[in-house]
């Protein structure tokens, strides 16, 4: 059989099976539609049929989510932002959680606010799924972190060194630099 060929249907597995372990869902579908478009080609041209359909069928499905994540990815009717109190038992326990990340990226920031100190605090939902939490000091454009649960990424800045809008991308959520 070609060397070319036979390369290009191990890419592809090597693409499937590398997009499996991935934790950000566009990159996931990007490779995996990457890899099953590779693993369709070779299958239809080696004559493997149920491996070209079911492969196929996962290049459409594919391409439906990309698209489909993409015209929701800055949806302001997808994405909702609701504030929560700054001692909100569930922002406490995703602090809690995430203390580690949080130290390493925002070292001075606290859980519990000091006296002279306000706070506040957002969670960003797609329809009943938490998709990303915003903590602030003083004015809500002094970002302390923004922790995206899909992406299992943490960003954070020390007050006054790091300044941020709050507004959350998506797909990075990163807080946009004010």
């Amino acid at each position: 059989m070609n060397l070319l060929l036979e390369i290009g249907g191990w890419a592809g597995t090597v693409l499937v099976v590398w997009s499996l372990m991935q934790a950000r869902v566009l990159r996931f579908r990007w490779l995996n539609l990457t890899g099953s478009a590779l693993a369709t080609l070779y299958n239809g041209i080696v004559g493997i049929w149920p491996f070209f359909a079911m492969n196929g069928v996962i290049v459409i499905i594919n391409v439906y989510w990309l698209i489909r994540l993409n015209r929701e990815r800055h949806s302001a009717a997808a994405y909702a932002v609701v504030e929560v109190a700054p001692d909100d038992a569930y922002l406490l326990h995703v602090l809690r959680v995430h203390a580690e990340d949080i130290a390493e990226h925002a070292p001075r920031f606290r859980a519990s606010p000091g006296p002279d100190e306000r706070r506040h605090a957002f969670l960003v939902q797609r329809g009943d799924e938490t998709v990303a939490r915003v903590w602030s000091f003083g004015l809500v454009r002094d970002v302390v972190a923004v922790q995206c649960v899909e992406d299992g990424l943490l960003w954070g800045g020390d007050r006054g060194r790091e300044r941020g809008g709050g507004a959350v991308d998506g797909d990075r959520c990163r807080a946009q630099g004010a």
